[in-house]
């Protein structure tokens, strides 16, 4: 995929046949904006008026895709689709007894739903780039066959953009930047904390959640695929940040990426993310906000679907009685059954004969590889050993 250039795309005139008469040219949207905006209506179309949820809205995290439009077909040269939200406090279940079955979410964040919620949706893209029918809705496939590994990847002009309504947890300064000396920070029982501080009986037994701004590094460097699905696609780079919280500054924004180690193919070509300062997209939380409840959505599903961020399952309904609550569509056991699911589609037995969620994520030997040089990199810079928790993903199907 060709990388976009330093500064970001603007809407740009289309091009003008000889003697056509001089006209204004139309109000350029900057990139941030359009990103802000396009996130917070389709939030709100998607509440459909539900108030109980809205005070959600402050820690939404959405990705969006941005496609090249031909310039004879629009005056306006990029398409921009809302692909996959979620919401959630950090540090909800923290300090909670870890589940070994797969089917409670121990992470509900905003930032950590969205890039699952954004996993569900590229399963999706597998599926339909499966069936290789020429249908209208086959020329929507983001994906094409990249290189000679038989491994996907976006077309050329298609690109991913992340927009935060607020700063990640634990992001000192700006986002995707771990300040020399400054220890990995994790969501433990009843704070926020270096990850030393754990005493290695709570990391073995409790959920503790490494910080949103650390993942968001990890995914800069590895990708938003994750293990799963680089099986079957190429790293996909984020390609913009826009951080959407009126607490943040500009100066803080443009703090210098960090320095990330050398990784092996294919993910020596991942490039650092461009950061925006986009307008205020929600109020800062209310202090009488119930902040227990995560949402999650992806392009093609019904409805969102509201999780209790404190149990990890989800919010009981008429559909979902209390007295059985439901485990989440972005539960690692559903995550697993679209692996199988996709593995069936594009004929690769060989996938369906790994009995667990931990050695379907270890058969994707590249991934562990470049994620292991990545983890020892954070440790010989003294900022703390990334977290191994290998029993939790020790379940079958």
């Amino acid at each position: 995929m060709a990388a976009p250039p330093d500064e970001l795309r603007r809407p740009r005139l289309a091009e003008r046949g000889a003697g056509a008469e001089p006209s204004a040219p139309p109000e350029l949207i900057p990139h941030e904006q359009r990103c802000v905006a396009i996130a917070s209506d389709i939030f709100q179309r998607l509440l459909a008026g539900d108030s109980a949820l809205q005070g959600c809205k402050s820690s939404l995290a959405a990705f969006l895709l941005e496609r090249e439009v031909p310039p004879a077909s629009a005056s306006c040269q990029e398409s921009y689709e809302l692909v996959a939200l979620g919401t959630g406090k950090a540090g909800a279940r923290a300090g909670a007894f870890l589940e070994f079955g797969g089917r409670r979410l121990h992470d509900t964040q905003g930032l950590v739903l969205a890039r699952r919620a954004l996993q569900r949706y590229l399963y999706k893209q597998l599926l339909l780039w499966g069936q290789q029918l020429d249908t209208p809705a086959q020329a929507h496939c983001i994906l094409e066959l990249e290189g000679d590994g038989g491994r996907l990847g976006l077309k050329p002009g298609v690109f991913l953009h992340l927009v935060l309504a607020q700063k990640p947890s634990g992001a000192p300064s700006s986002p995707l930047v771990l300040c020399p000396g400054q220890q990995l920070l994790a969501h433990g029982p009843g704070r926020l904390a270096p990850l030393s501080w754990w005493r290695p009986a709570v990391l073995a037994s409790r959920v503790v959640s490494i910080s949103g701004n650390a993942k968001l590094l990890r995914w800069e460097a590895l990708g938003l695929q994750g293990a799963l699905l680089s099986l079957f696609l190429q790293p996909l780079p984020l390609t913009s940040l826009v951080l959407a919280d009126p607490w943040a500054s500009q100066a803080q924004l443009r703090a210098p990426c960090p320095v990330l180690p050398p990784l092996p193919p294919p993910y020596d070509t991942q490039r650092p993310a461009h950061v925006f300062q986009g307008p205020p997209m929600a109020p800062p939380p209310a202090r009488s906000q119930p902040p227990a409840l995560s949402l999650n959505w992806c392009l093609g599903d019904k409805a969102v679907e509201v999780v209790d961020g404190a149990m990890g399952r989800v919010l009981p309904s008429p559909l979902c009685p209390a007295g059985c609550p439901q485990p989440s569509r972005l539960c690692k056991a559903a995550m697993l059954s679209y692996f199988r699911h996709a593995a069936t589609m594009l004929s690769q037995p060989h996938l369906l004969a790994l009995p667990t969620y931990r050695q379907a994520k270890d058969h994707a030997e590249a991934y562990q590889s470049a994620k292991a040089q990545f983890s020892a990199h954070l440790a010989r810079s003294s900022l703390g050993n990334w977290p191994q928790k290998q029993l939790v993903d020790n379940f079958p199907s």
